[in-house]
């Protein structure tokens, strides 16, 4: 029989309560839709859109799988990052990377039925959290690089919306820039946050 407690680990890790800040792919339609002189809601493209965000919740949750994985030994010294799966030892390798291919190769088999630029995008995504949490890039450890890398993911899903409008045709560079920029002050916001929160308790940042 399967054991639910060991399978609670791994829906964790998954993070689907993050999914919701794939909404940007929302308004990526959405401001692509006011550069196209037409595009209809029709069935094909609800169902691209529904494949396209499908596609998209899944390859976000294949970089979170790798950064909880590899953040394990860091987390356990952090405070509140503590009590998640990775850091109290509740992961199998084996079971991890599994799981990531898994995540990883049926978000990318999805986006190849959307457009080439969808796909492209959707590795860049990848690429993007590969960089960020492995080493030797491993940006996270990296004094604002941190946040200018993290930040691109505000204008990756930006994209990934822009192309189920657009197949090939670009977005203007201004509107890439605003939501990086965007994507950037929050990520600033949120480290403050967190060391504030850790200066508050006394303690050092992990």
């Amino acid at each position: 029989m399967i054991n639910t407690k060991e399978i609670i680990p791994y829906l964790k890790i998954i993070r689907i309560d993050h999914w919701f800040k794939n909404i940007l792919v929302i308004f990526g339609i959405v401001i692509a839709c006011n550069f196209k002189d037409s595009f209809y809601l029709n069935f094909f493209n609800i169902i691209n859109i529904c494949i396209g965000f499908i596609s998209t919740c899944l390859i976000a949750s294949s970089n979170y799988i790798i950064n909880e994985y590899l953040d394990r030994s860091y987390d356990k010294f952090h405070p509140e990052k503590n009590r998640r799966p990775g850091a109290k030892g509740s992961l199998k390798k084996v079971i991890v990377f599994t799981l990531y291919f898994i995540f990883l190769l049926t978000g990318l088999h999805l986006a190849n039925k959307i457009n080439s630029y969808f796909l492209l995008t959707q590795i860049f995504f990848l690429i993007s959290g590969f960089t960020y949490n492995v080493k030797p890039f491993r940006f996270k450890d990296l004094r604002i690089v941190d946040i200018i890398s993290e930040s691109i993911n505000s204008p990756i899903r930006l994209l990934l919306g822009w192309f189920l409008v657009f197949e090939t045709t670009l977005p203007p560079i201004s509107v890439i820039l605003a939501f990086w920029t965007c994507g950037a002050f929050l990520m600033t916001v949120k480290r403050l946050a967190e060391l504030n929160r850790l200066k508050a308790k006394k303690i050092r940042r992990s």
